[in-house]
Parts: C-alpha cells; sequence; structure tokens
C-alpha cells in the first residue's frame, strides 16, 4: 500500500497533476516503485507510453538526497538533484 506524505494534519498526497505533467510522491523507494507499476499499467491500457527522456527520479529523506532505483519498463531512471515543477523548485 502507497502510503501519502503528510502535509498537514489531516491531509495528505500521493501526486501532484497539472496538464500532461505528472509527479509521483512516496515515502519509500519501494513505494514508488509501486506507483510507478500502478501507473504503467494505467497507461499500457490506454495506449500511452512514458516519455522516457522526460521522466526523473529524486530521492531525499528529510533534508538529506539519498540514492535511489526507479524502474520503468525495465530501465533504471536517471537521478537528479534539482527538480523543477510549475516553476517551483526542489533540491
Amino acid at each position: 500500500m502507497v502510503k501519502r506524505i503528510k502535509i498537514s494534519r489531516n491531509k495528505g498526497i500521493k501526486t501532484l497533476l497539472f496538464a500532461d505533467d505528472q509527479v509521483t510522491v512516496a515515502n519509500s523507494e519501494a513505494a514508488v516503485n509501486i506507483s510507478v507499476r500502478k501507473l504503467q499499467t494505467i497507461n499500457s491500457k490506454c495506449g500511452l507510453k512514458f516519455p522516457r527522456s522526460k521522466t526523473k527520479a529524486m530521492a531525499f529523506k528529510e533534508t538529506e538526497l539519498m540514492r535511489s532505483k526507479t524502474v520503468i519498463n525495465g530501465d533504471i531512471i536517471e537521478e537528479i538533484n534539482t527538480f523543477s515543477y510549475q516553476s517551483c523548485y526542489i533540491s
């Protein structure tokens, strides 16, 4: 089960969506891979594919960046240190 990231006392998020962009948020590497596999299954049913060149991964624990391994279709996704989403930067 993928847990939500707590953003307030009673609220949490798993996904950020805007137009054709999606950000998957999880509290562990395993949870990210579960979410990605579910999304991959839905995409396949609809005839959609992950654009490999636009798909990136970033992992951190509290304030520290950490290594992770996100896999899509058997390919390990590139890790990044800074992430921009709708002109907001996370690093």
